[in-house]
């Protein structure tokens, strides 16, 4: 049996079991507005992601078009296409189209103040996701537990190699969840590095989660340890996927430790190779509609603080935060996830010889 961890306002862990993970991850838990929420049916949400490279981004997209049409919601999906000017120049355009709400995914959180503003200005709520704006008043945040998160990462690899030569790669510095991460990895690790138990090889971050990068920073860490790496710590699965290219290439895929996160389907894939260790499987569908969900009830005039699960701070303000919980997934459980109906079987065996898969549910 697998675990859940969802942070509560007080940052006590709870742990549930795989029932109340399927009500809770994918959307049959109460709480969430239904959908004949009045006055859905009259909104005009315009929604700005940073781009869509990422698979759990797509995922999102989907499910948000998908369920603005079960609601009646008219929604505009736009890709920023990781450029902080395109992004503040589609808020101007929806905006002058008399957009009701904005949900947004920040290419860089820093830059976005004028659009913040233009909001504020023209009585649009706002509705910030994943990326938190510092330092600007909002109505809302939606994203994950990044403590959960970072600390997950570093305790998966410090309980299973708590001796020997790490790299760690870490997202773009643009994005203030990486950089939360970052801090939480040297959290963890610092009294390892502190005693000599762990030896940091490399650690640089990657522009735009960029895996080109990412393979060029451990093609470099290899080259300075000769080979003789324990650990590479990848922030994400985009970021995974240039380690394990270069692993392979110097034959080490398998017998180094890479951590990840997104749950995409080549993370799972290389879970069953064994050339990942782990990934953290983001709930990109129940998070789409929670933000759907707070938006329509926003705009019926409910009290919304049911839905809520604390604020983040963003620097300046305490913005009415809903955070969503991610599971933690690797070969161990791998079985559980599929029988579960949340990966799929012959997708993320396709390049294990049959002979070695284990039986299909």
């Amino acid at each position: 049996m697998w675990e859940f961890y969802e942070r509560s306002n007080t940052s006590m862990k709870k742990f549930l079991s795989l029932t109340l993970i399927m009500c809770m991850v994918f959307g049959f838990l109460a709480g969430c507005a239904s959908s004949d929420s009045g006055g859905s049916s009259e909104l005009f949400v315009g929604v700005l992601f940073d781009s869509l490279q990422v698979e759990g981004r797509t995922r999102q997209r989907d499910e948000l078009e998908r369920y603005a049409a079960e609601l009646g919601i008219r929604l505009v999906f736009q890709d920023g296409g990781l450029s902080e000017k395109t992004q503040i120049d589609q808020a101007e355009n929806l905006i002058t189209q008399g957009v009701d709400a904005i949900i947004l995914l920040a290419h860089n959180p820093e830059a976005m103040g004028p659009m913040v503003e233009a909001c504020a200005a023209n009585d649009v709520v706002l509705l910030v996701t994943d990326r938190i704006v510092p330092d600007y008043d909002f109505e809302y945040f939606v994203g994950w537990d990044n403590h959960f998160i970072g600390y997950e990462q570093a305790m998966y690899a410090l309980t299973r190699v708590p001796k020997g030569n790490y790299v760690l790669i870490v997202g773009a510095p643009t994005d203030p969840n990486a950089l939360e991460w970052e801090a939480i990895w040297l959290d963890v690790l610092g009294p390892g590095i502190a005693s000599g138990d762990i030896n940091i090889v490399l650690h640089d971050r990657c522009e735009d989660w960029d895996p080109t990068i990412a393979a060029n920073h451990t093609e470099n860490a290899l080259t300075i340890a000769n080979d003789d790496v324990q650990v590479v710590m990848a922030m994400a699965d985009i970021l995974a996927t240039g380690v394990v290219q270069v692993l392979e290439q110097r034959k080490l895929a398998g017998q180094v430790l890479v951590t990840g996160l997104d749950g995409e389907a080549t993370a799972y894939q290389r879970i069953a190779e064994g050339s990942q260790a782990m990934t953290l499987q983001l709930a990109d569908e129940e998070m789409a509609r929670l933000m759907l969900d707070l938006l329509v009830a926003h705009f019926a005039g409910e009290d919304v603080s049911g839905m809520l699960t604390g604020t983040t701070n963003n620097g300046r303000y305490d913005i009415p935060t809903i955070s969503v919980g991610l599971l933690l997934a690797d070969a161990s459980n791998l079985m559980d996830l599929i029988k579960a109906g949340l990966v799929d079987y012959d997708t993320t065996f396709t390049n294990v010889p049959e002979a070695d898969r284990p039986p299909k549910p």
